[in-house]
């Protein structure tokens, strides 16, 4: 049992378990002689005690109006324990508090620089060093929440929150584009990811992209979801707004396998085949149609309320001009490529600092096709459907050729090659 000495002109006025309990005490004679010395002892039980630290410093704030917490963590035990221990204003004080670690580190993002695109190699992308450390923390300790039905005043908190990811990670684009974002986002709880999917400021640069982010998404975390979360992870992608391939071939087949693997990680997204019909002739419909449409989907049991059906844009994250991606292939590749006069090859280009080009839902590879000996060689792009959105079989690839240090005939790449690699950029447009 732990002791800690209080107050009980202090404790009296700022709880009124407190004050309720020494008003028991004084009524009690057989608790003040029990207790000796005139000392009041009060009793309060904690869940374990790992809970005496977060008591303490909840009991400190009853002393000094201030919340002393390390992080998000501790500042949302210290809330637990002052409504546990009735503490006047401790509550507001811890939410005040985690309100200002997210304002401080929304304002350092803000200063690191603006999110931006994170295909575009040659702009200033999203800051990898400086992020919302205290929205990601918040979101990560989703069980020591308050009740949001049974404590309004941490909605504030949960907004603030939100706004502070969806600022971080900025859009679809550069979640999956960039290696360390793209693996925060794995990291995320169900609930954080549902705050950038319902956000309109969650930037794409076409909804086919947001619905890869949740499959990339998905495809780590299935096994840590319900069936209610994943459901309603689903409803929050604008189906509507598919572009043709995904609404053409993606979407039936998540349908299909939804039907035929159900509560296995193949059928993840909710969706039946009749409503994914329906879904694409509402899209390709005009706004006469569509009304008429409207009527069917009331027979069919279809919300069309839903977010599913929602023509609103999010934020568009593709300028006019497009983004670019930095390419490049080593010289040592080149070599191994073209020691063999005669020989046909293509060889996959890398992306600067690990990126990733995405858009339109696909992923995009550049490669250098060249027979040896010929005075010219084409440069082509192939649209790949990405790996979180293949079924197992599908995912099995060939391994790629090692890159070898083995030199080989390659004077005539010698204008091209600079810092001993070929170089290029592919530029990405928005989605018509």
């Amino acid at each position: 049992m732990e002791e800690l000495p209080a107050h009980q002109f202090v404790l009296r006025y700022a709880s009124e378990r407190f004050a309720t309990e020494m008003k028991r005490w004084v009524s009690q004679p057989s608790c003040a002689a029990a207790s000796g010395g005139g000392r009041v002892e009060l009793r309060v039980s904690l869940r374990s005690q790992d809970e005496v630290p977060s008591a303490r410093a909840a009991i400190g704030f009853a002393y000094t109006g201030r919340v002393v917490a390390g992080s998000v963590r501790e500042a949302l035990q210290v809330r637990r324990q002052g409504d546990y221990l009735q503490l006047d204003g401790c509550q507001a004080a811890c939410d005040e508090h985690i309100l200002a670690r997210l304002k401080a580190t929304a304002n350092a993002d803000q200063q690191a620089g603006a999110p931006a695109n994170a295909a575009a190699g040659g702009t200033p992308g999203q800051p990898e060093a400086v992020g919302s450390a205290a929205a990601l923390e918040l979101f990560a300790c989703r069980e020591i929440w308050p009740d949001p039905s049974q404590d309004a005043s941490f909605t504030p908190v949960i907004v603030a929150a939100k706004d502070a990811l969806v600022t971080y990670f900025g859009d679809a684009q550069a979640a999956l584009s960039r290696p360390a974002l793209r693996q925060e986002l794995l990291a995320l709880p169900a609930e954080a990811m549902e705050a950038l999917l319902e956000s309109d400021e969650f930037g794409t640069d076409s909804e086919s992209t947001v619905l890869l982010l949740l499959a990339t998404w998905m495809q780590g975390n299935y096994h840590r979801t319900g069936e209610a979360e994943r459901r309603r992870l689903c409803r929050l992608v604008r189906l509507v707004q598919l572009s043709r391939p995904y609404l053409a071939f993606v979407l039936p087949a998540l349908a299909a396998d939804h039907e035929a693997k159900p509560g296995e990680p193949a059928g993840w997204f909710a969706i039946g085949t009749l409503e994914t019909a329906f879904v694409s002739q509402y899209a390709a419909a005009t706004t006469e149609l569509r009304k008429r449409m409207e009527e069917d989907a009331e027979f069919l049991s279809f919300d069309l309320f839903r977010t599913t059906y929602s023509t609103k844009p999010r934020r568009q994250c593709v300028p006019e001009a497009g983004v670019s991606v930095a390419w490049f292939i080593p010289q040592e590749q080149l070599g191994l490529a073209a020691r063999e006069a005669g020989s046909l090859w293509s060889l996959d280009v890398a992306f600067e600092e690990g990126l990733t080009a995405v858009a339109q839902g696909l992923e995009w590879v550049p490669y250098v096709y060249h027979k040896n000996g010929e005075s010219a060689a084409g440069v082509f792009v192939r649209a790949e459907l990405p790996k979180a959105l293949k079924q197992p079989e599908q995912q099995a690839q060939a391994a790629g050729a090692a890159a070898g240090a083995v030199e080989g005939p390659l004077a005539r790449w010698a204008d091209y090659l600079n810092d001993g690699k070929l170089s290029g950029e592919l530029r990405l447009y928005r989605g018509k």
